[in-house]
């Protein structure tokens, strides 16, 4: 291996180890299977195997396996992320109503 190539993977998985997700490396492009997925999404194995089987989570299949791609899992979870802060604004926003017609 030249030094080259190894002073790259290094840069490479440093960059990957501060990133937000540091629980395990995704290669774009490529599928992970859903052991590496849950912990992305924070979810029980149950739970994300309902959202793929709901194809709210699109996947293909290795054989007998499932694999998710990181952009479908970084994708569900930024609608899954703006869906709640929605809720929070509404929740928030029908309080402070609630409050104001109590005074």
């Amino acid at each position: 291996m030249s030094s080259n190539l190894i002073s790259r993977s290094k840069s490479r998985l440093q960059m990957a180890m501060t990133a937000p997700f540091c629980g395990a490396v995704f290669r774009w492009g490529y599928g992970a299977s859903g052991h590496l997925g849950r912990p992305f999404l924070n979810v029980s194995r149950p739970y994300l195997v309902s959202l793929l089987e709901k194809c709210e989570i699109p996947l293909h299949q290795v054989g007998t396996h499932r694999r998710i791609y990181l952009s479908e899992l970084t994708s569900y979870k930024q609608r899954r992320d703006e869906a709640s802060r929605a809720a929070a604004r509404e929740l928030t926003q029908m309080a402070q109503e609630d409050e104001l017609g109590h005074e």
